[in-house]
């Protein structure tokens, strides 16, 4: 009897920023689309588990600013 037996990664770990904190400065005079910063996260999960989202939530100049993902390295993005 042959007996197959498949093992799923279960979402166990939180992603982890390559810095504890990022500080960030813009210029007043920064035109629209300025990229201000870059952060990057890696999840130790594996496959669908490991994938990364970031968003943005609350904060007064909240819709001042949009994450661009980079679509080849999960865990990078731009923040502008």
């Amino acid at each position: 009897v042959s007996v197959r037996i498949d093992v799923d990664d279960v979402n166990d770990n939180a992603p982890q920023f390559q810095q504890s904190v990022y500080d960030f400065w813009v210029a007043e005079n920064s035109p629209i689309g300025t990229v201000v910063g870059t952060l990057i996260a890696h999840d130790a999960d594996s496959g669908p588990n490991a994938h990364i989202d970031f968003k943005i939530f609350g904060g007064v100049d909240a819709k001042l600013f949009e994450i661009e993902a980079d679509e080849n390295q999960n865990g990078v993005v731009r923040l502008k």
